[in-house]
């Protein structure tokens, strides 16, 4: 708290001859599209190595068997694959991949914010920026995202019994069994790519959020995307002023007056915290 009120202190004395009386909006920070791919390609590797473990299993048993293979010897190979894979423990290669990909985010996060404020106000951040703590919201993002790594291994051994197994009692035969497994591991992947840009995006607004904050920059206007993805609750709350304090407000007057966001039927949380999220918080410089 003591470090939060002397960088105030500091911003709002380096601000007063740039501001000069006037408001002003800084330019967002994006999410990292360097990160996005970084994460995506690396649980599409993670995904790719257990389809090939289960694929490699049953196309060596078919070539080195001399005798005939019944259908239940090749769903006894599966079976002994996935208990394998299931038995392994992956935190520690999910922490550091997690740590890495939230890395990324963290840097371009704090150079493209401490390049807009530059740009804006003609103020470098640098050595203020450098003081910051977001020890927090970095250590939540990597835990959260260590989770999401593990439920990708269990979601695709989970998916492989509920859809393997079950064609297999319906007649489903050994020689479909591998093409069935790699379309698991497409129907996994899709989630994956869903999971790399939901998080970038969420992880970049935690940090725009914190970032802000801590330097006493509490309001912010609501950019939205303005195309036909955008969902009604995200799109009634573009160019209104909210508060990082209270998402359950909006302003639509400049900030004279807070209205609740439940009258207009409007999204309660800040930019970037909803599913697949793409708006972004304008932060709005008033001193």
């Amino acid at each position: 708290m003591q470090l939060r009120m002397i960088l105030e202190m500091e911003i709002y004395s380096l601000l007063q001859n740039s501001l000069q009386g006037r408001d002003r909006f800084l330019p967002s920070t994006t999410p990292s599209k360097r990160a996005e791919v970084y994460y995506r390609r690396a649980l599409a590797d993670f995904i790719r190595t257990m389809v090939n473990r289960i694929t490699t299993a049953l196309s060596k048993k078919n070539l080195t068997d001399a005798v005939a293979i019944s259908d239940d010897d090749y769903i006894n190979t599966l079976i002994e694959v996935l208990a394998s894979i299931a038995g392994e423990r992956i935190e520690e290669k999910a922490k550091i991949l997690a740590t890495r990909f939230v890395d990324k985010i963290h840097y371009q996060n704090k150079t493209q914010f401490t390049r807009n404020f530059q740009n804006a106000f003609g103020v470098d951040l640098t050595s203020i920026i450098e003081q910051e703590t977001l020890a927090d919201t970095l250590a939540l993002a990597i835990d959260r995202n260590v989770e999401l790594i593990t439920s990708i291994k269990n979601d695709f051994i989970n998916d492989i019994g509920s859809n393997v197994f079950t064609n297999y009692k319906k007649g489903f035969r050994h020689g479909e069994l591998i093409n069935e497994i790699r379309e698991r591991g497409n129907v996994s992947y899709s989630r994956a790519k869903l999971i790399a840009r939901d998080q970038t995006a969420k992880i970049n607004a935690d940090f725009e959020e914190e970032r802000n904050k801590k330097l006493g920059f509490d309001i912010y206007k609501w950019k939205g995307t303005g195309d036909a993805r955008e969902r009604d609750s995200h799109r009634v709350l573009n160019n209104m002023l909210c508060k990082y304090s209270d998402p359950t407000v909006y302003s639509d007057d400049e900030g004279k007056t807070w209205k609740k966001r439940s009258s207009i039927k409007a999204f309660v949380g800040k930019c970037g915290e909803d599913y697949q999220c793409r708006c972004l918080a304008i932060p709005y410089i008033k001193l």
